[in-house]
């Protein structure tokens, strides 16, 4: 690519989806001319590669996996404390509750 072209694609395009099509390549997995299908994505404004696609799938999938696992802990814990002594368990709830508030999930309170 020479010059005049780069500038032209730089003039063209916002940075962040020149460096978006950039990360992207490898994905893309050039066999022989890189900066040929490197132009030719931003020209065309390709989407993300499909093994990207399912990277971040199972990304999001893991972490909604994760939040309903701590959801269910808590909900368990909270469980097993109104079990062994009702009369405490309201200190035991609101430790919970700050805990759950620091992970960004429902309150003990909230699960009765």
């Amino acid at each position: 690519m020479d010059r005049y072209a780069a500038q032209s694609l730089a003039t063209n395009h916002p940075a962040d989806v020149i460096r978006q099509q950039i990360e992207w390549l490898d994905d893309r997995n050039p066999t022989k001319n890189r900066i040929g299908m490197f132009r030719k994505s931003l020209e065309l404004r390709w989407d993300a590669p499909k093994s990207v696609m399912l990277r971040h799938k199972r990304s999001e999938q893991r972490q909604k996996d994760r939040q309903q696992a701590a959801k269910h802990r808590q909900e368990d814990a909270a469980i097993i404390l109104r079990r062994t002594d009702p009369s405490t368990g309201e200190p035991h709830f609101q430790v919970l509750d700050a805990i759950a508030a620091e992970r960004q999930l429902p309150t003990v309170s909230s699960v009765n």
